[in-house]
């Protein structure tokens, strides 16, 4: 658990095509927490939380004006699992692992004046795979599956109304496949 209480907390906003840094109070409070389990031989799972919540006072809603505001609250949450174990596959002895993670972020703003086209939807990122390696472990072969439910997860934005009433963002890569072969000499 943590907290911060800044005074003249440098903020970014942006202002036309170029950003501005004004100075501003500020309150961070926020928790994590994770916790690494083995619950049977060749299962690890992994399991984490956040809890974030900023205050920066008195952001301007645009310059000049009187109006203020700066709130954002951020949840996440993420579990990984990999369970591993030595299986005999088409006459090849080997290691065999499977994997799969999520990760959920709640929504939030990418701006500090939390106006809602300045906020990115909650979602749930699920990634998978599925490998095997030769008992001397010269050969590898890996499958991963990333962002398998397609999910369209906000990463950055940059409000830009005041120059062409439109926002820049970017997102994480759509659903991918990938197949990785090793072969160490």
């Amino acid at each position: 658990m943590f907290y911060y209480d800044y005074k003249n907390y440098q903020a970014f906003l942006f202002v036309g095509v170029g950003g501005v840094v004004i100075n501003a109070d500020a309150d961070n409070v926020g928790a994590e927490m994770d916790l690494q389990i083995s619950p049977i031989k060749g299962l690890d799972v992994i399991l984490g939380g956040s809890w974030f919540n900023a205050i920066v006072k008195d952001i301007p809603l645009r310059f000049g004006s009187p109006c203020r505001r700066g709130t954002s609250s951020d949840l996440r949450a993420a579990g990984t699992g990999n369970r591993h174990g030595a299986l005999r596959m088409a006459g090849l002895w080997g290691l065999l692992h499977a994997r799969a993670s999520a990760h959920y972020s709640d929504s939030f703003f990418y701006n500090l004046r939390n106006f809602a086209a300045d906020q990115f939807a909650a979602y749930t990122m699920v990634n998978a795979g599925l490998g095997w390696a030769s008992n001397d472990n010269q050969w590898e072969l890996n499958l991963d599956i990333k962002n398998l439910t397609n999910a369209h997860a906000g990463v950055q934005g940059f409000d830009l109304a005041t120059l062409c009433g439109c926002n820049e963002e970017s997102y994480q890569p759509p659903r991918w496949t990938g197949i990785n072969v090793k072969y160490r000499f």
